[in-house]
């Protein structure tokens, strides 16, 4: 399950359609509002996947394109702020 765009791969949301759903509605919702603080409006298509996502793990292939698909700069700060967060 990983996205590639501009020769990067990303493969953060892969374990993520094995979680319990409201684990993964909490993860998604929170890499949502990150994207959005870092990304801005960019940030829009992934954002509306991942609230997909939620309720069917089907979408976070796609959801990983568009994480893929952000400024590099603003996947990265969003990517080290969820795993600083996470246990």
């Amino acid at each position: 399950m990983g996205g590639q765009a501009a020769g990067r791969v990303v493969t953060w949301l892969a374990g993520w359609a094995a979680l319990e759903a409201g684990e993964r509605r909490a993860r998604c919702r929170t890499l949502a509002a990150l994207a959005r603080v870092y990304a801005g409006p960019a940030a829009a298509e992934l954002g509306a996947l991942l609230r997909m996502a939620e309720a069917d793990p089907a979408y976070l292939e796609t959801a990983e394109a568009a994480l893929a698909a952000l400024p590099t700069r603003a996947m990265r700060k969003a990517l080290s702020t969820m795993a600083e967060s996470m246990p």
